[in-house]
């Protein structure tokens, strides 16, 4: 008898489990190598968590999701950071009903910068863009900083394709501007470069709050590509320290360019 057949006749049925190729065998897949070997990617049977990924199986081959490019999520960015600008729009339209609804919601945004209950009043305006989990929390902030501070989208510009695209300006031009108005708003700035990811939140309410004041504007889109960086749950050291660099280079590169048109003091 057969060594895969039981008394009466009958083939043994492998206990279930886990199927992999042949030893020498690539196990797992992408799912771009699956549809180059089996013309496109058959619906999932069955499942297998591994290293923090979702593996669906089919036959011997495991497959692992591509996470969302990069480019996706920064489309994501911008719909919602245009949503935030059309609140403005909204306020400023003359038109009761809009001019309410955007009152109504821009004044659920202010409460949730108190975080704890508060912040779900945030959840309604936020969360129908679909923000990546783990930047939920930096897309929270700057919807309350833009609460704080409604603005008109900043005006376009030509980008080098030709294309009309606002011109991107870390908060560093912003407090710049501040500064030449109230000098005592750089003590603010310095802090705000030197805090950690848990007091951020704080020290970027008390920066836009001033910038308020002055009715100075800020580049959100911009705004929130840094947030992110600096409040990832996947916190990379290296990527935050270049963004605070770059808020601090053009903190003072401002002062370098305001400062250009003044003459040059006389060599002894």
């Amino acid at each position: 008898m057969g060594a895969g057949r039981a008394e009466g006749g009958h083939r043994r049925r492998r206990p279930l489990g886990l199927r992999f190729p042949a030893q020498g065998a690539q196990p797992f897949r992408s799912r771009q190598a699956v549809r180059q070997v089996h013309g496109r990617a058959a619906p999932p049977h069955g499942s297998v968590r591994r290293q923090g990924h979702e593996l669906r199986r089919r036959g011997g081959l495991f497959l692992i999701p591509q996470a969302s490019s990069l480019e996706e999520i920064r489309q994501r960015r911008r719909q919602f950071v245009n949503h935030l600008y059309g609140l403005h729009a909204k306020l400023e339209s003359g038109r009761q009903y809009q001019s309410a609804e955007a009152r109504r919601d821009l004044a659920l945004l202010r409460r949730s910068l108190a975080g704890g209950r508060q912040e779900a009043d945030a959840y309604a305006v936020v969360f129908p863009y679909d923000p990546p989990v783990e930047e939920q929390q930096a897309w929270l902030l700057v919807a309350g900083l833009f609460a704080l501070h409604p603005q008109p989208r900043p005006r376009t510009s030509p980008g080098p394709s030709g294309a009309q695209r606002p011109p991107s300006r870390s908060i560093g031009v912003s407090m710049r501007r501040l500064v030449e108005r109230r000098s005592s708003a750089e003590r603010r700035f310095l802090q705000l470069l030197g805090v950690d990811r848990t007091a951020l939140p704080h020290y970027l309410r008390q920066a836009v709050q001033l910038l308020h004041t002055e009715n100075i504007p800020l580049d959100y889109d911009r705004l929130l590509d840094d947030v992110v960086i600096l409040m990832s749950e996947h916190h990379d050291p290296e990527r935050a320290h270049r963004v605070r660099l770059t808020w601090a280079r053009d903190f003072h590169r401002q002062i370098r360019d305001s400062s250009a048109n003044v003459p040059a003091a006389p060599t002894v």
